[in-house]
C-alpha cells in the first residue's frame, strides 16, 4: 500500500465510522425511547455503546488480525481525547451547563476506579481470555454502581424531556442499527490498515499511532453526539455519553477482542499513557 492510499483510506475509513457512529447512535437513542430509559441511562449506557462501536470494532479485528498495540493504544487514546479534548469543547456549546458535585464525585470515582484496573491488566504486556472476561464483568459491574444516578441529576440544567418512539417505528429502527453495524466494521477495517501502514512507512510503533491518531478519529462520534444533546438540550445525554464512553473503552474495548484472540502490547507504552490519562 503506497503512503498517500493509506493516508486516503485512513481519512476516508474515519469518514465512513463516523457517519455509521452516527446513524446507530440515532437509531439507538430511538430504540430506548421505546422501552423509557432516562436520559442519563441512555448516555451512559446507549448512547455510549453505540459512539464507541469504532473503539469496540477495531478491538475485535485487531485482536484477529494480532495487533494488539492498535486494540490497546486506540482505547486508551480514546479515554485521554474523550476527557480532555471533547469534554473541554463541550462548554463552548452551551450557555450554562454545571455538573452537580455531590453526584458527579462519585460517578469520576468509578470511572478513576474502572481505568486504573484496567491498566493494572494490560500493562505486562499480554491480555489473555481471562483478562478479557475480567474486563467485561468490570464494565457490567460498573453499570450496576453507576444505575443508582440515573435516576438522580448530575445537570443543574433543565433537560428536554425525551419523546416516546410510536412501536411501528421498530422494525425500520433495528434495520438501520444493522446498516451502521455493518460499515462501522467496513470503517474500522479500512483504519486499521491504513494505520499499519502508515506506522511501518515512518518507522513509528503502532502503539502511538494509535494511540494519538486513531484515537481522535474514533472519539469523533461522541463529540458529534455530545454537541448534538448540548444543542438539543439534553445534557445528561452528552456528559452520560463522555462517561459511559470512557468506561467502555478502558473495558469492552480492550477486553472484547482478547476473549477470542489473546493480544500482546507494548507494556510500558500501556502503563505511561494509561497514567496519563488518570491524571487527566
Amino acid at each position: 500500500m503506497q503512503i498517500w492510499q493509506a493516508i486516503l483510506g485512513l481519512l476516508s475509513g474515519g469518514l465512513i465510522l463516523i457517519v455509521s457512529s452516527e446513524r446507530v447512535v440515532d437509531q439507538l437513542i430511538k430504540f430506548s425511547k421505546i422501552i423509557g430509559l432516562s436520559t442519563f441511562t441512555i448516555g451512559f449506557v446507549v448512547a455510549s455503546l453505540g459512539s464507541d462501536l469504532p473503539e469496540i470494532i477495531n478491538s475485535l479485528i485487531s485482536a484477529y488480525m494480532g495487533h494488539g498495540d492498535i486494540s490497546v493504544g486506540d482505547s486508551l487514546g480514546s479515554v485521554m481525547t474523550q476527557i480532555t479534548l471533547v469534554l473541554g469543547l463541550i462548554p463552548f456549546f452551551c450557555t450554562f451547563c454545571r455538573l452537580i458535585p455531590h453526584t458527579f464525585k462519585y460517578v469520576g470515582a468509578v470511572q478513576w476506579g474502572v481505568l486504573l484496573l484496567s491498566i493494572f491488566v494490560t500493562s505486562d504486556g499480554r491480555v489473555t481470555r481471562l483478562d478479557g472476561v475480567f474486563l467485561v464483568l468490570l464494565w457490567g459491574f460498573s453499570m450496576i454502581i453507576l444505575r443508582k444516578f440515573t435516576e438522580q441529576r448530575v445537570i443543574l440544567d433543565e433537560s428536554i424531556e425525551l419523546e416516546a418512539e410510536p412501536r411501528e417505528n421498530l422494525p425500520k429502527i433495528l434495520g438501520w442499527m444493522a446498516v451502521g453495524f455493518a460499515g462501522i466494521g467496513v470503517g474500522s477495517y479500512v483504519v486499521i490498515e491504513s494505520s499499519i501502514a502508515i506506522s511501518r512507512y515512518f518507522g513509528i510503533a503502532e502503539y502511538v499511532i494509535s494511540f494519538f491518531l486513531m484515537s481522535l478519529g474514533t472519539s469523533l462520534p461522541e463529540l458529534v453526539v455530545g454537541v448534538a444533546a448540548i444543542r438539543k438540550q439534553h445534557f445528561d445525554l452528552a456528559v452520560g455519553d463522555i462517561i459511559g464512553s470512557c468506561i467502555v473503552d478502558a473495558t469492552l474495548a480492550i477486553g472484547l477482542g482478547p476473549i477470542f484472540f489473546p493480544i500482546d502490547v507494548t507494556g510500558p507504552s500501556v502503563l505511561i499513557t494509561g497514567l496519563y490519562a488518570v491524571f487527566a
